[in-house]
């Protein structure tokens, strides 16, 4: 009886060791996240104002050639039998 007492007690003294861990780990992980300062790189602020001088250039449509691509072969068709009628029933070897 005093067996079953000392692993209980032995696993009760493993499970509060990995329950500290995992605290241990989760303050670790939001330190590092969110609480942790760090400098942030500044870009330049983009405006509407300077995609205005964006111009598309439409030439390559005009000499768009779609002969120019390779078709994909042609699948043969598969001619032998397929499956079964009922698959859920156990094949019989004999």
């Amino acid at each position: 009886m005093a067996i079953t007492f000392l692993e209980q007690k032995k696993k009760q003294q493993q499970l509060l060791l990995i329950l500290v861990l995992a605290i241990i780990t989760t303050c670790f992980i939001v330190w590092w996240g969110f609480l942790r300062k760090e400098e942030w790189v500044v870009f330049e602020e983009i405006t509407p104002e300077m995609f205005r001088g964006v111009n598309i250039n439409f030439e390559f449509l005009e000499n768009f050639v779609p002969e120019d691509f390779e078709s994909f072969e042609e699948t043969p068709v598969f001619e032998e039998q397929i499956g079964r009628e009922n698959p859920f029933i156990p094949v019989i070897k004999e």
